[in-house]
């Protein structure tokens, strides 16, 4: 009974979240149709806010040490190095997921390029390689990840909260890309025993992604080029291609990403409890289990269909 109410209490601090990202994007969209223009930057910043605010409350509420049951604990400087090479083996993998969802939808952060660099360009780097790694790690990863696993096995908790973490992107394109990306994520962090790992590799991944497209975007409006046109021109007729192209690369790179997440494992003293994630049921998870019925509860799939039709409403209208 005692974990079912925590399983719904992450439901319920989901579903805020889920909740304040669609009231924030439906406003700033309804302004923007009435000619009021909303800086994107703001309406991430209050994303964000909106992400980290309710995990603090709740944890603060029952009384916990944050930083503790968020999982940050010290990490060797060795794992921050073989972190962010476990970032760039992991970067086709979630290109090949990018480029699967184009073959349906369009690239939404290529298609929105042009606001990201219409204000400062130094707060759009800060906000989405700083602040949004912060934000969502700390409540994906730290507080969901860790809560689940808490209470059930821990390949239910990497697959619940990556699905929960795609959805929160609101677009079937950001939604492939982010799931696939959440599962290495909680993956790095069950195998460094810290959400410190996890908040490395997302910040690294968004400045990538980021710095590539505010240069490519920048250089391309000094030739009078529309970024964003070139690359929907660009996937419409080469979407197979890139298919094929990360695809391959993927199947060398889940090797690489494995090898580094048992490398990781091995230098923060792990390795042994990393590997018996994958057994059928260890010590562990046999005291603790929870049922997978037991999430199919009335606020994760209230938050789950909310989610679903955001998406395909969002896809509907073209935002």
């Amino acid at each position: 009974m005692e974990k079912q109410r925590e399983i719904n209490s992450m439901g319920i601090v989901y579903i805020i979240m889920l909740l304040g990202n669609i009231i924030i994007s439906t406003v700033a969209l309804a302004l923007h149709r009435f000619g009021i223009n909303v800086p994107s930057i703001i309406a991430s910043v209050l994303c964000e806010i909106v992400v980290l605010l309710p995990t603090i409350i709740y944890l603060k509420s029952k009384g916990e040490n944050i930083p503790e049951k968020l999982g940050f604990h010290k990490i060797k400087t060795s794992t921050v190095f073989l972190t962010i090479l476990l970032t760039l083996a992991a970067l086709p993998i979630a290109s090949f997921a990018n480029a699967l969802s184009q073959l349906f939808v369009k690239n939404i952060v290529v298609q929105s390029s042009g606001e990201m660099i219409e204000g400062s360009v130094a707060m759009t780097l800060i906000v989405v390689s700083v602040l949004a790694p912060i934000c969502e790690e700390i409540a994906f990863r730290g507080f969901l990840f860790n809560g689940i696993k808490g209470i059930s096995s821990v390949i239910k908790a990497v697959f619940i909260s990556s699905l929960l973490f795609g959805l929160l992107h609101l677009n079937l394109n950001q939604f492939c890309y982010a799931v696939v990306l959440g599962v290495i994520f909680a993956l790095v962090n069950q195998a460094s025993g810290s959400t410190w790992t996890s908040v490395i590799m997302h910040f690294v991944y968004n400045m990538i992604n980021i710095v590539v497209l505010i240069i490519a975007t920048l250089s391309m409006r000094e030739q009078n080029i529309d970024y964003a046109q070139a690359q929907e021109a660009a996937r419409q007729s080469g979407a197979l291609s890139m298919i094929m192209v990360y695809g391959a690369l993927s199947v060398v790179c889940v090797f690489l990403v494995w090898l580094l997440l048992k490398t990781i494992a091995r230098n923060q003293g792990n390795l042994e409890s990393f590997k018996n994630i994958l057994a059928r049921k260890n010590i562990q998870d046999a005291e603790s289990d929870v049922r997978v019925h037991s999430f199919l509860n009335a606020p994760m799939m209230l938050s789950t269909f909310i989610g679903i039709v955001a998406m395909i409403v969002y896809q509907v209208s073209g935002v």
